[in-house]
């Protein structure tokens, strides 16, 4: 009586184990959004993309973020304030106008890393990428912190 159990529930154990990794694999070999070929939803200037945030954050992200991960690609045009690397090695570009205390973070994909290794400082551009954060202002603090754009690439 108690082996059936316990064969019952191993059989049952292992159906559901292998769901769970049969699901895992799908998910990680799903084919990724292809950002540098797909057109872009959205152009406008940094400044115009920073203060739809700072006026209306739920108007913003309703309009540029998605729960579901497909957020907007945009095209965003300004001045290189900095260029830096995260963690990954990947490129950070920093698009702030002069005098501005909050600007947009672009990280560049693998693919287009090199691309971003020939930007400079104060040199105007237009980067495409996904959405992913908006600008921020701490009320508190009276900090702001940058809105994040990933998978970029020069536009």
């Amino acid at each position: 009586m108690k082996k059936n159990k316990f064969l019952t529930v191993l059989v049952i154990g292992l159906m559901g184990g292998l769901c769970v990794s049969g699901f895992a694999v799908y998910v990680w070999f799903m084919p990724h959004r292809d950002v540098v070929s797909t057109e872009p939803d959205y152009q406008l200037s940094s400044s115009s993309f920073i203060s739809e945030y700072l006026e209306d954050s739920g108007a913003y992200n309703n309009k540029y973020l998605s729960d579901d991960g497909d957020s907007k690609i945009v095209v965003l045009s300004g001045l290189v304030a900095s260029i830096s690397q995260n963690q990954n090695g990947d490129q950070v570009v920093l698009m702030k106008e002069r005098g501005s205390l909050v600007g947009v973070a672009f990280t560049f994909a693998t693919e287009t890393n090199g691309d971003a290794t020939v930007l400079k400082p104060g040199q105007y551009i237009a980067i495409k990428g996904v959405v992913r954060a908006g600008p921020r202002r701490d009320e508190f603090l009276g900090l702001y912190s940058n809105g994040v754009i990933e998978k970029a690439s020069i536009f």
